[in-house]
């Protein structure tokens, strides 16, 4: 693939899903990518989440975890590639020489801008990426402290402040963590049995693959049973903690799965003890450091621990991406329910690749799954254009409508779309920020990129070295193509009309001519793959155009 050594790619994120896709880039086809983040060091979301009790040992740890991804990221050299304490502010596709504008900044001094051109943009800052406050509790005077899951950093507060008040709107959830650590000689047959490490991780894979069935199937037998058997469980942990008393305000009145379960051995137990006072209530307001609930009562604190979560809904922080037609793509996502083709790619925003963007979390597994099919996907995009020498792809509006409108409609029956305030949901209540099925199914539908669903565009020299830019509609042999000629100069527009036979497809071309480039578009109006060979017979066409 000589092509593939000119092409340029910008990755924003330097998580689990930047990493990902820098490293591939790199193992396939060569393109040593510029990665772009935030933070001083390689690791996304387990490099700013250092809040006691991330799980270690079988679920393992946040320090485990970010020095397994910066080992990765030295194996492949990442650490040469990143540009850290780096924020891009503005991306933007540029129609005319196909290739996205990446600007960017400095964190520690925003008064100068960089500029960046590229052929592929992925974006992979995900979504826990922005802390979310609510405005009752701006403005507290002490330590204001974030975190993402209470079920997580709850039972460490617990075990060193004086008093800890816990404040909670609605219940969740709670699920038994079996912990424990892994024998030595067990790791030894990891390491020298590689086999056996293989079987270990379909098992753990499968074990969680299992638990979709009781998301998807939450009105069946199977749910209630799920649901009995954890509610029976939460109540036991509370009588061995010797409050019982507060199964019923523990105890969620939503099926399990609507919000996400919280897996956890000492979250009931420690909510339990004397120096912890529930509060099944929201917060109103705070004034200094006295917080006052919707009930009128206040507790005054030295420190406040938002566990609020993140905004996933604005989750592109300052980031404003711009397509074609400059097509802003925060302002399409938010009018309706976010569009993307397969989760990855978007109309009208060519050779752009998502991330665990819109509908792509997991309630049941491991997101890295995910991001490793959607890396996956991109590559075989990447693949058809440097083997068909193509300048972009995008996907059809009509293949993106048809894959959101299954996805939608094979959410409904799921738990997600029950009763309950989530932030798998949007404003207007639609499902939008998990995937509707397992993760086997995700893989299978991400398995091909299927080029037939895609818009391809190609640039050519064409007579006296002016460029050519064709749009090719892979979806289904493109009938015909019109023909426009425009001349910047003279502001005069004329129309000719031209078809072109070649290999038996009949097209109708649009061509612009600005006098030092033509710009020659393809559209197709009917479902059909148009074969490599059409460019050659467009190159002639382009040189001997036949007179109107």
């Amino acid at each position: 693939m000589s092509n593939a050594s000119k092409k340029t790619a910008a990755v924003l994120g330097a998580g689990f899903s930047g990493m990902c896709a820098a490293i591939q880039l790199k193992k396939r086809f060569g393109i040593v990518a510029d990665l772009f983040d935030r933070n001083d060091d390689i690791g996304g979301t387990w490099l700013t989440n250092k809040y006691p009790g991330l799980w270690s040992k079988q679920y393992s740890g946040q320090e485990e975890i970010l020095q397994y991804m910066q080992n990765v990221a030295q194996k492949y050299d990442l650490y040469a590639q990143t540009k850290f304490q780096t924020e891009v502010i503005c991306t933007t596709w540029l129609e005319d020489i196909q290739k996205w504008k990446v600007d960017w900044r400095k964190t520690t001094d925003h008064s100068q801008l960089f500029t960046g051109l590229y052929d592929f943009l992925f974006i992979g800052i995900g979504p826990l990426n922005i802390p979310f406050t609510p405005e009752e509790l701006k403005g507290f005077e002490g330590t204001v402290v974030h975190t993402a899951v209470g079920v997580q950093v709850i039972p460490e507060l617990a075990k060193t402040a004086g008093h800890l008040y816990s404040y909670q709107r609605t219940p969740a959830w709670i699920m038994q963590r079996s912990q424990f650590d892994t024998p030595d000689f067990i790791k030894s047959l990891f390491v020298y049995l590689p086999f056996v490490l293989y079987i270990y991780r379909c098992y753990v894979f499968f074990k969680y693959e299992f638990l979709y069935l009781f998301l998807a199937l939450h009105s069946t037998i199977i749910g209630k049973l799920a649901r009995s058997y954890l509610e029976g469980s939460m109540k036991k942990e509370l009588e061995r903690a010797g409050k019982p008393e507060l199964a019923p305000l523990l105890i969620p009145p939503f099926a399990p799965g609507c919000k996400r379960i919280g897996v956890s051995s000492t979250y009931l137990s420690s909510l339990a003890r004397d120096n912890v006072t529930l509060i099944p209530c929201a917060v109103k307001s705070v004034h200094g450091r006295t917080i006052v609930d919707v009930n009128g009562d206040e507790n005054e604190v030295d420190i406040l621990v938002l566990a609020t979560g993140y905004n996933v809904k604005g989750f592109t922080g300052n980031l404003k991406v711009y397509g074609r037609n400059g097509i802003g793509l925060l302002d399409e996502w938010s009018k309706e329910f976010p569009k993307t083709y397969k989760t990855v790619n978007v109309h009208g925003f060519p050779n752009m690749f998502f991330m665990i963007g819109p509908s792509s979390g997991i309630g049941h597994s491991t997101v890295v799954s995910v991001m490793e099919c959607q890396v996956d996907l991109a590559m075989q995009c990447i693949k058809r254009i440097i083997d068909k020498n193509l300048s972009a792809v995008e996907p059809s509006a009509a293949a993106q409508d048809a894959f959101v409108a299954k996805l939608i409609k094979d959410l409904k029956p799921t738990v997600w779309n029950t009763d309950c305030v989530s932030w798998y949901k949007n404003d207007g209540g639609q499902v939008t920020g998990v995937w509707s099925g397992s993760i086997i199914s995700f893989w299978w539908e991400l398995r091909k990129s299927e080029p037939y669903n895609y818009i391809e565009f190609m640039l050519l020299k064409t007579k006296k070295n002016r460029t050519a830019r064709i749009i090719i509609c892979g979806s289904p042999p493109i009938n015909f193509v019109s023909y426009t000629q425009q001349s910047i100069a003279s502001e005069k527009e004329r129309s000719v009309k031209h078809t072109l036979f070649s290999n038996g497809y009949r097209m109708k071309v649009t061509l612009f001519d600005y006098r030092c480039f033509h710009r020659l578009s393809l559209t197709c109006l009917e479902k059909n793959r148009i074969s490599c060979d059409q460019p050659k017979a467009i190159k002639g066409f382009l040189k001997h155009p036949s007179k109107p």
